[in-house]
């Protein structure tokens, strides 16, 4: 029952299947175009879709996308909810001091915080840590289901496939 935009910086080969009545917005054609774009174009871009759209909440998935989100935003009376995927003190974002600086403001104007768990908690001061909801990764029962097997009760296998990076 809810009217749900995604805004992409760029379109891509194979992605994810969304429902018809979910709103892509594509900052640029392909990505390869957003990427290469001043920084900023990309900050006017993505005000303008904003301005255009004007939600209620703007949800933000990555660090670098926090920064330009709250610049975007600056004074357009969007409530911001940032998430947290990794963890934040190992972020690839806190190389460059000045991002990482709009990065903490981010979480400190924001209407609420989602991080995946209590540990991610941790990282934000008690004015801060009280916006965060803690919504863990759902494991689909499908995937359980499809994909279960009859192991030997002595016997567990398991892998896990990620990238390999310090900020994991």
């Amino acid at each position: 029952g809810y009217k749900v935009s995604i805004l992409v910086n760029g379109r891509v080969n194979n992605e994810y299947k969304v429902l018809d009545d979910v709103n892509i917005i594509s900052l640029c054609d392909k990505f390869e175009e957003y990427h290469n774009l001043k920084l900023s174009k990309k900050i006017s871009l993505r005000r303008k879709a904003l301005k255009k759209v004007k939600p209620d909440f703007l949800i933000s998935f990555l660090p670098y996308i926090q920064v330009l989100s709250l610049i975007s935003s600056f004074g357009l009376r969007i409530r911001r909810i940032e998430t947290v995927r990794i963890s934040p003190w190992n972020a690839n974002i806190r190389a460059n001091m000045v991002n990482y600086l709009l990065w903490i403001l981010s979480f400190n104007t924001c209407y609420k915080i989602i991080v995946q768990n209590e540990e991610q908690k941790l990282f934000f001061k008690n004015r801060v840590a009280r916006k965060c909801v803690v919504i863990p990764n759902p494991l689909e029962t499908y995937f359980i289901d499809k994909y279960k097997r009859d192991f030997d009760d002595n016997v567990c296998k398991f892998m896990a496939v990620g990238r390999i990076s310090k900020q994991k």
